[in-house]
């Protein structure tokens, strides 16, 4: 018919609040609406919707961390017209990693010693990273560790592809620590 009436949105799509995972995930929760289907699509900002032929029913999804723009309308059917297009944006957050360089406390030999042991929690199964870290001292005293610097620092998922950028990583340096050695010390009574 030549006057068709507007749709009703009942129920508006909101964002999902979302962590990178490693996988894609839907990026909005579906809204409701009378008179028509509700059509989604990821737009590139929020000023300039996609084309029609870019919309689907099924909302969007994505894997990797970041801002994006996910555009809707109802689109009408036999006795409704189309509604205008509206923009929600989605975010997945960065993941957050903690890489520990651990520590340690020796007793002095008055050889070198060395520790490189680094542990994490917070990566998805199957991401690795390239930290490296050495802590090395012979004499009695503290030895902060050495790390591969941050801006060299790379997580790749169980593809090898870099996911640095899904991480917010926070880094905990070792350090080695040389005590004396007091257990082959001779301690002398004193005479009464």
């Amino acid at each position: 018919p030549a006057d068709k009436t507007d749709p009703v949105i009942t129920e508006e799509p909101e964002s999902n609040s979302l962590t990178y995972n490693g996988e894609e995930q839907v990026l909005i929760k579906r809204g409701n609406c009378s008179g028509g289907t509700l059509m989604y699509a990821g737009g590139a900002d929020e000023t300039n919707a996609p084309g029609d032929d870019a919309f689907s029913a099924e909302p969007p999804a994505a894997a990797d961390a970041g801002t994006y723009y996910v555009w809707y309308y109802v689109k009408g059917d036999l006795i409704h017209k189309d509604s205008s297009k509206a923009c929600i944006t989605a975010a997945i957050d960065r993941r957050p990693v903690i890489i520990s360089c651990v520590s340690d406390t020796v007793r002095c030999t008055g050889k070198l010693q060395k520790i490189n042991e680094v542990t994490e929690s917070g990566l998805v199964n199957g991401d690795t990273h390239n930290v490296e870290f050495e802590a090395e001292g012979t004499e009695v005293g503290r030895y902060p560790g050495t790390i591969t610097p941050k801006d060299q620092f790379v997580i790749t998922n169980a593809k090898n592809i870099d996911v640095t950028g899904d991480y917010d990583i926070t880094i905990v340096n070792g350090t080695l620590t040389i005590e004396e050695n007091i257990e082959g010390l001779l301690i002398k009574g004193i005479d009464k």
